[in-house]
């Protein structure tokens, strides 16, 4: 038996090998999704990956998709992405590991105006007044919000 096929018998093996890859290869500081995409020439790697992740559960209804002539991709859902995490954290990567950490905390919440609390963008803007070239990924990271809502909170001041 070889380890893809020890992999899709075994989360924890999976979520071992899992966590690596998307540390090193993955597309997702930044990024509300977890995206790993590979070249045409390792076709065949990203294919078992795939295989193992939809074992498990742990991808999206979009499935392994050419992303643009010569890539490969495929996403991981948030919940799986939150179970990989679970199993194998943490990245050795600090910036890495603190994005990881935003998006599992923020996996299956929902957000939205509340009366009672401080608005997105007054909390943005409360933010960039005491800083100086703040990056929407720190701005992220600080306030535990997703991308999404930042740049909209942005695109509002």
């Amino acid at each position: 038996m070889n380890y893809i096929e020890r992999a899709i018998l075994s989360k924890q093996l999976a979520a071992d090998i899992l966590l690596p890859l998307i540390e090193y290869e993955a597309c997702f500081l930044g990024s509300e999704a977890v995206k790993l995409v590979q070249a045409e020439r390792n076709k065949e790697q990203i294919g078992q990956l795939f295989r193992v992740v939809s074992a498990h559960g742990w991808t999206t209804k979009k499935g392994l998709h050419q992303y643009r002539k010569g890539l490969w991709t495929f996403s991981l859902s948030k919940a799986g992405f939150k179970e990989i995490y679970s199993l194998s954290g943490p990245m050795s990567d600090k910036r890495k590991d603190d994005w990881a950490q935003l998006l599992v905390e923020r996996t299956g919440q929902v957000g939205g105006w509340r009366k009672d609390k401080p608005s997105t963008r007054s909390r943005v803007s409360a933010y960039l007044r005491g800083t100086s070239g703040a990056t929407v990924e720190e701005i992220c990271l600080k306030l535990r919000l997703q991308p999404g809502v930042v740049n909209e909170a942005l695109r509002g001041l």
